[in-house]
């Protein structure tokens, strides 16, 4: 891909769209209207995050051009120039993406340099301003130690005529006009909230119906979740692993101090042994399924065993078991992949010795509740 400036884009969602109609229309009288003044640039920030579940939705209303992957190999084209490894040394080592976007608003682009790394995703951003005399400068530089990580990102908006930075986080975010010297400060905070739960089901099966229930008694979709969710005492046995035999010393030593759970996974009238561990939010669960050799507990793969059997990164918040009906099922709950923080899906699944087979799935929907602090601050974010 070359290095050369896209046309601008601008696809606005309908409701940031709506709430700059006022800037953009004229009056009865065929007047143009009044600008919007730089303090409304927080309402519409707010409207807008009311309604973007997510970052990648937010990208839609951004100024910024994008231009490609930055290839320090790759010549230079004609009449055009960016920053290079030789001139910013801390350019090496990683993958960047550049984009243009006039960042301090004296009408000429500056130049963005992105890159997300490690394994907490956290991403550093160089903004570059070009110099009269030739080259660039460091506008603005954002790095991404223990600040810019996981879901948080560092956005643009641009708002009456003018761009802003947005510092973006799922819960908590800040605007921020950037001035030509560099210096960034906070118009304002606006932090959001999911509401009230509403639960939909796909089938009316007794079991989804008795998951939708205990859906209900879920703690809320947030950031941080700090125990995984519980089975159905009615499906599991707890045992100590210290009066089992397991068959394989690392796995019993990977989830020593876990209880063992004593289930009939695929309602043959045999308990399977299960064993699960929490690694938090961001990496979810990890289970192992152990079949009895004899007096023996060894692994097996439950995903060949029972084809259809859910992976670990699909039941990332908890693999639970529930016994309606006579029946055992497995559920394997996780964040919505579209709205992740917004909604956890549940999947439920009946597994017998042909497979598993997936009976429908309960969803916990939210919507935002959005609320502005307008406190500014010379100081960003």
């Amino acid at each position: 891909m070359s290095i050369l400036p896209l046309a601008r884009r601008v696809s606005l969602p309908l409701a940031l769209s709506a709430a700059l109609a006022f800037c953009l229309a004229g009056d009865a009288n065929g007047q143009k209207a009044p600008q919007k003044t730089e303090g409304d640039v927080c309402q519409d920030a707010a409207a807008l995050l009311k309604v973007a579940p997510t970052s990648v939705h937010l990208r839609s209303s951004s100024p910024e051009k994008p231009i490609g992957a930055y290839e320090p190999s790759r010549p230079t084209p004609a009449g055009w120039s960016y920053p290079t490894v030789q001139d910013f040394p801390n350019l090496k080592g990683l993958n960047w993406t550049v984009s243009l976007v006039d960042l301090d608003n004296d009408g000429v682009d500056d130049v963005r340099f992105t890159a997300v790394a490690g394994t907490a995703a956290c991403e550093t951003s160089y903004f570059f301003k070009r110099k009269a005399v030739g080259g660039y400068e460091v506008l603005l530089h954002l790095s991404g130690e223990a600040t810019i990580c996981g879901d948080d990102t560092i956005l643009t908006l641009r708002h009456a005529g003018k761009n802003f930075l947005l510092w973006y986080g799922p819960f908590r975010s800040s605007v921020n006009p950037v001035e030509p010297d560099g210096k960034a400060r906070r118009l304002c905070r606006i932090s959001r909230q999911p509401g009230p739960a509403r639960i939909t089901s796909t089938c009316q099966e007794p079991v989804c119906r008795a998951v939708a229930r205990d859906a209900r008694k879920w703690p809320s979709v947030r950031e941080e979740a700090t125990e995984p969710l519980s089975s159905d005492a009615a499906a599991v046995r707890e045992v100590p692993l210290a009066s089992l035999q397991i068959g394989d010393a690392e796995i019993l030593n990977l989830y020593r101090g876990h209880p063992g759970l004593l289930v009939d996974v695929d309602n043959d009238g045999k308990p399977e042994l299960v064993l699960m561990q929490w690694f938090g939010p961001r990496w979810g669960i990890g289970h192992e399924v152990l079949v009895a050799d004899g007096a023996v507990f060894r692994p097996v793969d439950p995903r060949k065993r029972w084809p259809g059997w859910p992976e670990d990164s699909g039941a990332r918040e908890g693999l639970l078991f529930m016994r309606t009906g006579g029946k055992t099922y497995v559920v394997a709950v996780t964040p919505s992949p579209t709205r992740p923080h917004q909604a956890r899906v549940a999947r439920i699944y009946l597994v017998d010795r042909s497979g598993a087979r997936t009976v429908g799935e309960v969803e916990m929907k939210t919507d935002w509740q959005v609320s502005i602090d307008r406190q500014p601050s010379d100081r960003p974010w």
